[in-house]
């Protein structure tokens, strides 16, 4: 059983990477989709934050880190906060459904956002409803991931 879910962990991993590297090769001549794009192109409007998970917390079951179920509707900003951190530390933070496993479909399907401790915060757009923030660390750094929505 617990081989079982190590490698649906290293599945997500796998897929979450993916997700957040693009399909292409040619990812800086392409425009971002339109269901992510930088904070700042965002309408002046106040974020609250409504969920937030760092590296110091603990990780579920399957050594993953997951939050807590939060819900949210429209837009989510995703903010990152690296200490330290340099141009190519960062993370990959998606949402997924709080009321399903975490699978490699799920995974695909989910909303991510590769955060960098170099760039400004991610928004995406997600249905409403309940989610949990899937963190996956590029390099060793400590970090905290902010899950914000507008007011």
């Amino acid at each position: 059983m617990r081989r079982t879910y190590v490698w649906l962990a290293l599945v997500a991993m796998l897929a979450l990477v993916l997700v957040g590297c693009g399909g292409s090769d040619d990812g800086a001549a392409e425009e971002p989709p339109a269901a992510t794009t930088p904070a700042a192109e965002s309408p002046a409007a106040e974020w609250t934050t409504i969920a937030t998970y760092s590296s110091t917390d603990p990780k579920n079951e399957l050594d993953l880190h997951i939050s807590d179920a939060f819900t949210v509707s429209g837009d989510v900003q995703l903010v990152l906060d690296m200490p330290g951190g340099g141009d190519t530390d960062g993370v990959i933070a998606s949402l997924l459904p709080a009321n399903e496993p975490i699978t490699y479909e799920t995974a695909k399907e989910a909303e991510s956002a590769t955060l960098g401790a170099a760039f400004p915060p991610e928004v995406v757009s997600v249905p409403e409803g309940d989610y949990v923030l899937y963190v996956l660390p590029i390099g060793d750094k400590a970090w905290t991931v902010e899950v914000q929505t507008q007011q």
